[in-house]
């Protein structure tokens, strides 16, 4: 637990497999609070992540993230499918603590990656009534159910990709686009982690730009 987290729970999530819910500043009753689901080998302590609590601590709400390492050989080898529910288990699970939360009526979620397949995939069956506002970093929108979240989600979402990243799909993108709820932040550049290894300059230069976009996206957020 760092200097920045407030509080750790134990979760059950995939067959019973546990993980710490770590709680950023303290849990406490009011309209918000915030989940991060991380990438496959991207924690929430990694900058896109790390800096986006910060953004929603500062804002005064809540927020709790879910450290489940999806780089291990178990997940990696695993079918499609189970992988999928492995995902859902564990997210469900922080998403049920989060909302235990008395007086929680709407919940940010923030994934990165594979977190933005969980989250679509959510949508999709519909187990995000009380979605606030989403925020999707470098979104995998080749899978239907992220690109149909993409284009139908409804209320305030901020999805953040590069041209430069592997995983982005220009032609998918225009879900995107097409959400009047929607606010899309294309990089001309960076990694799939919005980085440029060969130049740390240009990465800090990337990662304000998208930190800015965060913060005023969560300034117009309503109280």
């Amino acid at each position: 637990m760092s200097e920045h987290d407030f509080a750790t729970e134990t979760l059950a999530g995939w067959q019973g497999q546990t993980f710490p819910l770590r709680w950023r500043i303290p849990p406490k009753p009011g309209a918000w609070a915030a989940l991060i689901l991380p990438g496959m080998r991207y924690t929430p302590d990694k900058p896109l992540l790390h800096y986006t609590a910060l953004a929603l601590a500062a804002r005064g709400i809540p927020v709790a993230a879910a450290w489940v390492d999806y780089g291990t050989e178990a997940f990696q080898q695993a079918e499609p499918q189970t992988r999928l529910q492995w995902l859902l288990a564990d997210a469900q699970a922080a998403l049920q603590a989060v909302r235990r939360r008395a007086g929680v009526k709407r919940v940010v979620l923030v994934g990165k990656s594979i977190g933005t397949l969980t989250m679509g995939a959510l949508w999709g069956m519909g187990s995000l009534a009380d979605l606030g506002a989403s925020l999707w970093f470098t979104p995998l929108l080749a899978f239907p159910a992220v690109q149909k979240a993409a284009r139908y989600v409804d209320s305030p979402a901020l999805f953040v990709a590069s041209r430069g990243d592997p995983a982005f799909d220009a032609d998918a993108w225009q879900a995107v686009e097409a959400n009047p709820n929607a606010r899309a932040l294309l990089l001309p550049r960076g990694d799939h982690s919005l980085e440029n290894p060969a130049d740390l300059a240009d990465t800090l230069t990337l990662h304000q730009q998208v930190m800015q976009t965060v913060a005023d996206f969560l300034a117009a957020l309503p109280d």
